[in-house]
């Protein structure tokens, strides 16, 4: 029977190095991982491994280990500055102030002037819009429990993802117009206010080309899609002595609530208040899901850890408010650690195995990192390490640090992650991605 076991883990862990299957991202959790590049699947300890690799729970060092975290987090594609300044431009205005001016009237020739510049600066905004752009948040909450080799949790994943479709195909400044004779649509050049391309297009032209048409129709605006949940896990290690070495199994079956969000708003909503759309309209559905991993300890080496995980084997599913549903797919990653210097420092290194989804349209996850975590003493710890989206290069090489305080009994722990790449949001400049962590452990 054991074999039979045995022979099943290697399987999976074989049918995870191969897969390319997409999924939603690996989300880095626990205060050890987020500051040492993201890596947990052969290192994550006690009220963690449920989340990283529930096998870890088998080789338990700890008869007890309590975790409990906060943290958030952001990424920003091309996106934050932009809408702001749309947002500042208030291009609504200067449209429904020329739709009802006379161009003839010499009393309005200023504001005339000045609304033309308004929403051709718009339009010259909304051009340098990337298709590929996007604003995500993604804070989290984590309760975790390890009791042996068995584990219990509480850990949340959140994706909240803002992102602008533009309409390359309505650009165009054309007004519709009500005048004493009747409605007209006129065309106007946005480099040059005093000149009328077209003093009228017709209706036709304008359904065509019109950017106000874009904007009142919901052809150019900000899609906000959203999923967060709660994985509940109740999970369980078992440790092979071969005469290879350690060879331990674990799985979780998790109950899954889940919130999700899918709709769109207006492309000049400020980043202050997509934050507070992307909290409206939720709709909530319960799923459930499957882990399995596996880790081995070579005889004679058995300082050296190598894991494997296969996270929400089964695709979980949660529906939309509009119908149909978002999935969270199956993902896979891989890991090793080592520890050294008598245990007082441990090295660890992961890597994605798969070629994961998020909700930025067209942006793929795929990280590989890891970092070093010295513990000279039992009050005090430190950390830092490296990560890389090897998908995508508009987040640059991510930098990781943190420091563990206090008796095993209470220790508390502040982690964080910043990318080395920026973008100026009203006037600051910030990390195109960053996560920020604060954490509190017990162990007896």
């Amino acid at each position: 029977m054991k074999k039979r076991l045995l022979v099943t883990a290697i399987i999976l862990a074989g049918i995870f190095i191969f897969n390319n299957a997409s999924a939603i991202e690996f989300m880095p959790v626990g205060s050890d991982a987020i500051s040492m590049g993201g890596a947990g699947v052969a290192s994550a300890k006690g009220g963690y491994a449920p989340y990283y690799n529930p096998a870890l729970l088998a080789g338990y060092k700890n008869n007890v280990d309590i975790v409990f975290a906060v943290s958030a987090g952001m990424r920003n594609i091309n996106l934050a500055d932009k809408i702001d300044k749309l947002a500042d431009m208030k291009v609504e205005d200067s449209i429904d102030s020329l739709s009802n001016i006379d161009p003839t009237d010499p009393t309005k020739v200023e504001q005339y002037r000045n609304d033309i510049i308004n929403v051709g600066n718009f339009i010259n905004e909304i051009l340098t819009i990337d298709t590929k752009n996007g604003l995500q948040a993604s804070p989290g909450f984590n309760l975790g429990c390890q009791i042996k080799q068995f584990g219990l949790g509480l850990y949340t994943v959140s994706d909240a993802v803002a992102n602008a479709v533009i309409d390359q195909t309505r650009t165009e400044l054309i007004i519709k117009t009500e005048l004493a004779g009747g409605t007209i649509y006129p065309k106007y050049d946005p480099n040059d206010p005093n000149l009328v391309v077209n003093p009228d297009v017709g209706v036709d032209y304008y359904n065509a080309h019109s950017v106000e048409y874009a904007l009142n129709n919901g052809d150019t605006y900000i899609n906000l899609t959203g999923l967060a949940y709660v994985e509940i896990p109740v999970s369980g290690g078992y440790r092979f002595n071969t005469l290879i070495g350690n060879i331990d199994v674990g799985g979780s079956l998790k109950l899954m609530p889940g919130y999700t969000l899918d709709r769109d708003i207006k492309i000049d909503t400020s980043t202050s208040d997509v934050a507070s759309d992307l909290r409206k309209d939720t709709k909530s559905s319960v799923s459930w899901g499957i882990d399995l991993g596996v880790l081995y300890q070579p005889k004679g080496l058995e300082k050296l850890s190598v894991g494997v995980v296969g996270k929400n084997l089964n695709t979980p599913q949660f529906k939309i408010a509009s119908g149909g549903y978002l999935k969270a797919k199956p993902m896979a990653r891989a890991g090793v650690a080592y520890d050294i210097i008598d245990d007082k420092l441990t090295a660890a290194l992961d890597a994605d195995l798969t070629k994961n989804e998020t909700y930025l349209p067209d942006y793929y996850s795929q990280y590989i990192g890891g970092g070093l975590n010295f513990y000279p003493v039992d009050w005090f710890s430190v950390r830092a390490g490296l990560m890389q989206n090897i998908q995508e290069s508009a987040e640059g090489l991510i930098i990781t640090a943190g420091l563990g305080i206090g008796h095993r009994l209470f220790q508390v722990d502040l982690s964080a992650l910043s990318s080395t790449k920026t973008a100026k949001v009203k006037g600051s400049t910030v990390p195109e991605v960053a996560k920020i962590q604060l954490g509190i452990t017990s162990t007896w």
